[in-house]
């Protein structure tokens, strides 16, 4: 997972904002991994996110959650 996880990250790297939002094709692939990462994370046991979890970040004011 964490290799996955590397390589649907670098395949953002360096990318600037726009050019992500311009080539349909990388924007595509960028969301599928984030998917793919979604799919993987819910199979992980919850004792281990537990201990992994972010901590919550209060929300400022006039955002819902």
């Amino acid at each position: 997972m964490r290799e996955f996880a590397s390589r649907a990250l670098r395949y953002r790297q360096g990318l600037e904002r726009e050019a992500v939002f311009t080539d349909p094709m990388r924007l595509d692939a960028i969301l599928r991994n984030l998917e793919l990462l979604e799919e993987v994370a819910k199979s992980v046991p919850v004792a281990f996110r537990i201990c992994f979890q972010a901590p919550r970040v209060a929300l400022r004011e006039g955002q819902t959650d």
